[in-house]
Parts: structure tokens; C-alpha cells; sequence
């Protein structure tokens, strides 16, 4: 959703997929709990992967096993926010910059 929105608003991106590693067997427990954290938060692609299957991919890595995502990426976000500001501001919304609030056309009372 996000890499489409940046296309749609040319928005500086690029999808690189990451490898998020455990580089001794006793960070493996914490790479599980990562992975299924990201499961169930309904991260899609997350595979774990043997040391040296990394290690293929990214031959200076030296690791024991790691998590692949494959949609993550990098995403310019100043871009992103200037667009988004626009976004709203198209909305007929009134932004207010200092003191970093936003007025979304709603009173607020004590």
C-alpha cells in the first residue's frame, strides 16, 4: 500500500528487502519471537533462512540463521510527509505546523 502510494505521488522508494539476522545460536530464540511477532501482525514474505543461505545472498554477512523480507524497503520521508501535508491540506483541513498540531475542521473545549 505504501510503495503504491509513492508511486501514485512520485515519492522517492525503493523495495530492497531485508535480512534481519541472529549472528550466535543464543539470539535464535529472540529471531523466532521476531518472526512470529511479524506474522502475526500480518507482515507478508517473512521466511527464515539457514545461516548460509543468507550468507548466498550477502556474502559479508556471517550469521547462523535469519528472517528474509522481502517487501521491505526504503521510502525518501520527507517526501512522504510534504506529500501528505498536500494530502490533507486537499481536504479543505487547515494545518498548523508550529505547535505541531493539526486541525482536522473540530472545536475542542476544556
Amino acid at each position: 500500500m505504501l510503495y503504491e502510494y509513492c508511486s501514485k505521488h512520485d515519492i522517492p522508494h525503493e523495495q530492497t528487502g531485508k535480512l534481519i539476522v541472529a549472528t550466535r545460536s543464543s539470539e535464535i530464540a529472540k529471531l523466532n519471537d521476531i518472526l512470529n511477532r511479524g506474522i502475526q501482525n500480518g507482515v507478508d514474505g517473512l521466511k527464515m533462512m539457514d545461516g548460509v543461505d543468507a550468507m548466498k545472498m550477502e556474502p559479508e554477512l556471517q550469521c547462523v540463521k535469519a528472517i528474509l523480507s522481502p517487501l521491505s524497503g526504503i521510502v525518501d520521508s520527507h517526501s512522504l510527509m510534504l506529500s501528505l501535508v498536500v494530502c490533507i491540506s486537499s481536504f479543505y483541513y487547515h494545518v498548523v505546523t508550529a505547535p505541531y498540531s493539526f486541525n482536522l475542521n473540530s472545536s475542542i473545549s476544556n
